[in-house]
């Protein structure tokens, strides 16, 4: 999936309703990006996915907050 996919609003949505494979699938598209933001100011890898965690638990939580004409990984990595 990429962040132009088509998939992506549909995905959201799905997670806004606790869907667990969406959030496992939404976890994997963004994780890459997530965990660069991370990498950068954690002093080591196992605090980077400690942060990483922490940071998608408010993710699944605040998506109400999320404005579908933003980009989903900027939001995600602010």
């Amino acid at each position: 999936m990429t962040a132009s996919d088509t998939r992506l609003p549909a995905l959201i949505a799905q997670c806004k309703r606790k869907d667990e494979r969406a959030q496992r699938e939404l976890f994997a598209f963004a994780y890459p990006a997530a965990m660069g933001v991370c990498r950068r100011y954690a002093p080591s890898r196992e605090e980077a996915h400690s942060i990483l965690n922490e940071g998608f638990l408010k993710v699944f939580t605040q998506l109400d907050k999320y404005k579908e004409e933003l980009s989903f990984l900027a939001w995600v990595k602010k």
